[in-house]
């Protein structure tokens, strides 16, 4: 990927320390733009990706991701953030897929299979829980039934909010194990709680 960013410094060596969440909630009671600062340090890579896949053009990409930030703080003090990387992945793709979209832009058909991969690759990546379990108690209960690996992947996804990626490191399992296991883990725990629903 060509082109590189000026990361912006941080002047409160005391936010590196802070997890994104406790740097939410202390945004929205001081909405200090050193916050947003941190936030750009840490992440700039990751949204910069994101829009390259779009545009693939140093000079949009940049414009665009100055633009994701800067409106960054405005939605940071309405919006309910739980996952703030997963939050932040998909500001940046809808911001892009809105500036694709305005008038008189001609996207070509290369740009658009370039969309598609990028959503793929990203998704891989992240994975964001899409609450499709928002029983946790009954979720606790049917983990049970599962098989190790499964159990174990589907805790780590849905109990603790970590990406595929994050699952493969933390587990050893290779990415294409960790999708194997949540999409088979999953299956069962929909059966499980099928079956539950007919019996009631």
């Amino acid at each position: 990927m060509a082109g590189k960013l000026i990361t912006l410094p941080v002047f409160r060596k005391a936010y590196q320390k802070l997890t994104d969440e406790e740097l939410i909630r202390l945004y929205k009671r001081r909405q200090d733009t050193e916050i947003i600062g941190e936030f750009f340090n840490r992440y700039v890579h990751l949204i910069y990706s994101v829009c390259y896949g779009y545009f693939r053009r140093d000079d949009e990409t940049r414009d665009m991701v100055m633009e994701i930030f800067e409106s960054l703080g405005e939605k940071m003090k309405t919006y309910e953030i739980h996952h703030f990387r997963s939050w932040l992945y998909q500001v940046s793709r809808n911001a892009c897929l809105m500036k694709l979209r305005k008038p008189r832009r001609e996207i070509s058909l290369e740009q658009i299979e370039n969309q598609r991969t990028l959503i793929v690759e990203n998704d891989t990546e992240l994975h964001p829980d899409n609450g499709e379990f928002k029983n946790l108690a009954r979720l606790r209960t049917f983990l049970t039934r599962l098989k190790d690996d499964q159990r174990i992947c589907i805790e780590m996804m849905y109990l603790k909010k970590m990406s595929y990626r994050e699952i493969s490191s933390a587990t050893g399992y290779s990415l294409k194990q960790v999708k194997s296991y949540i999409q088979n883990g999953k299956r069962n725990l929909r059966g499980f709680f099928d079956h539950e629903k007919y019996e009631s």
